[in-house]
């Protein structure tokens, strides 16, 4: 099944590299940009490192976070899911070139007496190559939940939806350098097919999840808000991967690295998607132990998103 999978897939990306030079002169990031996209979802997709459903009747849970970027030396958004993951405080958030844009880690933990199937991955900081990863993992995977989750300003924020809108900052590779115009959207839209203003609403239940949260991360001397649906100024790596995500799940596909890409969530149901941005101001004096305490919190969402 998993090699079937891998064949329909390369084969769709095969077919759509063969657009013509008039369509890839319009590109999202460039063609040297989108043509790196394309190569290193292949490479990912080649590389067979994903989730694979375990037990029948168990909960499947995607969390993902990212890697570094700008000067951080951890991402807390990625350095959770590794804490879920049980991996070193040292390595927390890193990832190598090894992986392909993507890290995996798989493990099952229990929530109020049920067994969770996690499918934990980091991502690096990269426009469409983020999104694209995480759909071929769930394809595989088939979560009933997807939790994205990112490093934000000085509140958390549960996200209510996301734009069809990019920003003009570069992304980042997995050390933390700047990518510069390898990965520098050109156009406003993530898919160049929809206005700029089109919002889809997210999926999870984030009026419930807000009030279940709120009293673990405000014990943490931190707030919480749940965002304006498709708020404006989102507009970087959150919710390029949040939008896309969403596109895919409910619309059929997300066109992708100007079009090289059209990666389609192929589940009979579709799993609920939602984006929670950490605050900025965390891993000061004892990341070891706010990462811990923060991990938590992303167990309390999970609960209260499967109704546990």
């Amino acid at each position: 099944m998993k090699y079937a999978l891998i064949t329909g897939l390369l084969m769709s990306f095969l077919s759509s590299h063969a657009l013509s030079s008039s369509i890839l002169n319009k590109t999202d990031l460039r063609e040297n940009g989108n043509s790196y996209v394309l190569e290193q979802n292949r490479r990912f997709i080649e590389s067979l490192e994903s989730c694979t459903p375990r037990e029948d009747g168990s909960y499947r849970v995607i969390v993902q976070g990212f890697s570094l970027f700008s000067k951080l030396k951890m991402n807390i958004s990625g350095a959770v899911v590794d804490t879920l993951a049980g991996l070193p405080l040292e390595e927390r958030s890193l990832i190598s070139p090894k992986h392909n844009g993507t890290r995996v880690t798989q493990k099952t933990i229990e929530i109020a007496g049920k067994k969770i199937e996690l499918c934990l991955v980091v991502s690096e900081v990269l426009w469409d190559l983020a999104a694209a990863n995480l759909i071929a993992i769930a394809n595989e995977f088939k979560p009933d939940f997807i939790l994205l989750s990112g490093k934000g300003s000085t509140r958390a924020v549960i996200e209510t939806g996301g734009r069809n809108k990019s920003g003009s900052g570069s992304g980042y590779l997995g050390n933390g350098t700047n990518a510069g115009p390898l990965n520098r959207p050109r156009s406003r839209r993530i898919d160049p097919r929809y206005k700029s203003s089109k919002v889809i609403k997210s999926s999870w239940h984030y009026e419930k999840i807000l009030k279940a949260s709120r009293p673990f991360i405000e014990a943490l001397d931190h707030k919480v808000e749940l965002g304006d649906e498709g708020r404006a100024e989102n507009n970087y790596i959150c919710n390029n991967i949040h939008y896309a995500l969403l596109q895919s799940a409910t619309e059929g596909n997300i066109e992708l690295a100007g079009g090289l890409l059209r990666p389609s969530m192929m589940q009979e149901e579709i799993p609920a998607i939602g984006f929670f941005h950490y605050p900025s101001n965390t891993l000061n004096s004892d990341p070891g132990t706010e990462l811990s305490s923060w991990s938590l919190v992303i167990k309390e969402i999970i609960k209260a998103q499967l109704n546990l």
